[in-house]
């Protein structure tokens, strides 16, 4: 059985993994769709608690360029 994984799917679009990095934040989420809207996703991410990674070997924050 073969495993896909997230930075196969990157290779395979033609996306460099190490650029990349993943978010999780829902269009349902009216202050986050604001922002998307705007084309400011990367400075809404910029915007958390000293603690928000606290635990978290690799935190990662993610833009989409337009």
């Amino acid at each position: 059985m073969a495993i896909l994984n997230f930075a196969d799917v990157l290779k395979n679009v033609g996306l460099d993994p190490k650029r990349v990095k993943l978010i999780r934040h829902s269009l349902g989420d009216k202050a986050f769709k604001k922002c998307y809207d705007k084309n400011m996703v990367e400075e809404y991410t910029r915007v958390q608690s000293e603690t928000f990674s606290n635990g978290y070997h690799h935190p990662t924050w993610s833009a989409q360029h337009r």
